[in-house]
C-alpha cells in the first residue's frame, strides 16, 4: 500500500512538473516574443505612386507615422514624433522636408519640386504630394532617398502611371534596392514580372503574418482528424479570398484601424473558446473570422498603390492571393503533421492544449491593446 502511495505521489509530482514546464514556456513566449511580434505582421510601411501628366509629374508618397520620425531624424536634430494630435504643428516642417523624400531625374538631369503638400489621411498615414516639371528626356529615374534613413529592412512600393492611366512600371523597393528606372517611350513593364512580384509579396506577407498564422493555429490545434483540418483551412481560404477581392475592387472597404483590432479579437476568441469548451462546427467560425482577415490582406494589396482600375487589378489580385495560399500551404505541410503527432501524447489534452490556447489568447489580447491604444 505504501508503495502504491509513493508511486501515485511520484506520478502526481511528475504531472505537476510537466504542467509547470508548459506554463513556463507559455510565459516565456508571452514576455519575450510579444515585443518582437508586436503587430502580428509587417505591413508595407510606405508606398508611392507617380503619375505623368501633360505638363507635370505628380508623386504621391504615403508613410506610416512610425516612418516619419526616422526620416526627419536624418534631416535634422531632435525631430518630433508625428501623430494626428500634433500634425498641424509640424505641417510646415513636413512640407519643408518633403522634397528630400525622393530623388527624381529625367535624362540624368535633376527634376526640381515645384509644389508640395502634406495631409493626414483617414487611414492615419502621412501623405506627401510632390509636383515636378514634366519629364521630357529618358530615362526617368526615381530613388527613394528616405529608405536610407530606416533601421532594419523596410519594403515599399512605387507604381508609375502614364498620361492615360496605364501602368508603366512597378517596383518593390527596400533599403538595398531603392530605385526604379524606366523609359517613357518603351512598352509598359510585362504583366509576368508583376505577377511574380505579387506572388512573392503574398508569400512574404503570410509567412510574416504571425496573427493570421496564430489564428489558424488556434483553430487547428483542437482538430482531431486531418479532414477537419482541411475543412478549416479551406473555409479560411474561401472567406479571405472573398473579402480580399471585394476590398481590392473598392466594393467593400474597411479601414485598417477597425480591421486590425478585429483580427486580434478573432485570435482572443479562438484561444478562449479552446479553454472553455469543446469547439463545435469550427468551419463556421473560421469562415466568419476569415472574412475579417481578408480585409487585412486587402490592406496590404491596396498599399501597393495599384488602385482599383478594372482589369488592371486582376493580375495583382490573383497573384497576391496565390502567394498567400502558397505560403499557407507551406506552413500547413509543416504544422499539420506536428499537431496530429502532439495529439497522441497522453498529456496533451490536459496540459498541452490549455497551454497553447492560453498563449493564443494572450497574444491576441496583446495585439488588441497595441492596435487600439498604441497605433
Amino acid at each position: 500500500m505504501r508503495q502504491l502511495h509513493t508511486w501515485s505521489c511520484f506520478v502526481w509530482g511528475l504531472s505537476g512538473f510537466v504542467h509547470m514546464v508548459f506554463l513556463r514556456n507559455l510565459l516565456f513566449c508571452y514576455v519575450f516574443l510579444s515585443p518582437m511580434l508586436a503587430w502580428g505582421h509587417e505591413p508595407l510601411a510606405s508606398w508611392s505612386t507617380a503619375r505623368v501628366h501633360s505638363e507635370s509629374l505628380v508623386l504621391q508618397v504615403s508613410l506610416a507615422p512610425g516612418m516619419v520620425k526616422p526620416f526627419l531624424d536624418s534631416q535634422m536634430v531632435d525631430a518630433p514624433w508625428v501623430d494626428y494630435t500634433n500634425f498641424s504643428d509640424v505641417y510646415a516642417l513636413l512640407k519643408d522636408k518633403a522634397p528630400s523624400l525622393f530623388e527624381v531625374r529625367s535624362g540624368g538631369e535633376h527634376l526640381e519640386v515645384k509644389e508640395t503638400d502634406v495631409v493626414w489621411t483617414d487611414e492615419d498615414d502621412v501623405e506627401f504630394w510632390l509636383t515636378y516639371s514634366r519629364p521630357i528626356l529618358n530615362p526617368l529615374f526615381f530613388q527613394a532617398a528616405y529608405l536610407k534613413s530606416m533601421v532594419g529592412e523596410h519594403e515599399a512600393t512605387l507604381v508609375v502611371f502614364g498620361e492615360e492611366g496605364q501602368q508603366l512600371s512597378w517596383e518593390l523597393l527596400s533599403n538595398g534596392n531603392d530605385w526604379l528606372e524606366l523609359n517613357l517611350t518603351e512598352p509598359p513593364r510585362s504583366t509576368w514580372v508583376s505577377f511574380k512580384a505579387f506572388v512573392v509579396l503574398g508569400v512574404a506577407h503570410i509567412l510574416t503574418g504571425y496573427d493570421h498564422l496564430l489564428f489558424l493555429g488556434g483553430l487547428l490545434v483542437v482538430c482531431r482528424q486531418f479532414s477537419s483540418m482541411a475543412l478549416v483551412i479551406s473555409c479560411f481560404t474561401v472567406a479571405h479570398s472573398l473579402t480580399l477581392a471585394l476590398s481590392a475592387f473598392d466594393w467593400v472597404v474597411l479601414p485598417g484601424r477597425i480591421v486590425e483590432p478585429l483580427i486580434a479579437v478573432s485570435i482572443v476568441y479562438v484561444g478562449v473558446e479552446n479553454l472553455l469548451r469543446d469547439p463545435q462546427r469550427r468551419w463556421i467560425l473560421t469562415f466568419v473570422f476569415g472574412l475579417i482577415h481578408g480585409f487585412g490582406f486587402a490592406g496590404v494589396l491596396r498599399e501597393t498603390g495599384l488602385g482599383t482600375e478594372g482589369l488592371a487589378l486582376i493580375v495583382p489580385l490573383f497573384s497576391f492571393n496565390l502567394g498567400v495560399e502558397l505560403g499557407q500551404i507551406a506552413v500547413a505541410v509543416v504544422v499539420l503533421p506536428l499537431i496530429l503527432k502532439m495529439r497522441h501524447w497522453s498529456g496533451f489534452i490536459r496540459y498541452g492544449l490549455p497551454a497553447l490556447s492560453g498563449m493564443v489568447a494572450l497574444m491576441g489580447g496583446y495585439w488588441f491593446v497595441m492596435r487600439v491604444f498604441f497605433s
